[in-house]
């Protein structure tokens, strides 16, 4: 995560950035009933950002069932994405 955090200037600090694959999953497993704030963030990068689609997947592994339901709701409200990450997150959840 650390090696591909990005860096900004910040009000004149230099900043360190995490990559938004990263956010996309910690965002999807800590999601809970009284924190829905985490799966709109996490909806927001499916939207925007630019998602480095298979370095996701490899980072799911710890939330594969959480990030493939939030890749579905996504899938379901209309925002694109890809089938390969899709199955292939499918497939470990079912076939693990």
């Amino acid at each position: 995560m650390l090696r591909r955090a990005s860096h900004y200037s910040l009000l004149g600090t230099r900043v360190r950035v995490i990559p938004p694959e990263d956010l996309l999953v910690i965002k999807a497993i800590v999601h809970d009933e009284e924190t829905p704030r985490h799966w709109h963030d996490a909806l927001a990068l499916v939207r925007r950002a630019d998602i480095d689609w298979d370095y996701l997947v490899e980072r799911a592994r710890r939330g594969p069932r959480r990030v493939l339901a939030l890749l579905l709701y996504a899938l379901s409200s209309d925002l694109w994405v890809p089938a390969r990450p899709l199955r292939q997150l499918a497939e470990r959840v079912l076939f693990e």
